[in-house]
């Protein structure tokens, strides 16, 4: 079984620990990882952002993503990804690269209005996804 455990900046730790204490029971399981770096905050910034900063400060938080997830794997097999663009987008794109046969995904409170103005991340994977999908819901403080 191919899983593809997505993890965001601010709720990483607590998604992957849920995500492993529910395969644990599963056999041949190989994961895959992906972390995004969201293309809306470049999109939504002014002409006169900082795009050198921005990549740092994408680089940065790839490297202390990455350093989480091989110390919370402890020896067990998977492959990491990060990439840069739009969360849904690139979540659909790699689930269908590695095909994927089950996606997990956290997911904050929102707000009705959040939901009026635009759909979640994971509003919009589950329209579009190419396997089962394991939603877990995450506390209201973030956990890093």
């Amino acid at each position: 079984m191919k899983v593809l455990i997505c993890l965001d900046n601010q709720s990483a730790k607590i998604i992957l620990q849920e995500a492993l204490a529910f395969l644990q029971g599963f056999a041949d399981v190989k994961i895959h990882i992906l972390t995004i770096e969201d293309m809306a905050m470049v999109s939504a910034g002014t002409s006169d952002f900082d795009e050198v900063a921005l990549l740092r400060t994408f680089e940065h938080e790839s490297n202390r993503l990455a350093q989480l997830v091989a110390m919370l794997m402890q020896g067990k097999e998977y492959t990491f990804y990060n990439e840069v663009g739009y969360p849904s987008d690139e979540i659909l794109k790699k689930a269908n690269d590695i095909s994927a046969d089950l996606l997990v995904l956290g997911t904050h409170d929102h707000t009705a209005l959040d939901h009026l103005l635009n759909a979640s991340i994971v509003e919009k994977v589950l329209r579009h996804t190419p396997c089962k999908v394991l939603v877990l819901p995450l506390p209201k403080t973030p956990v890093v």
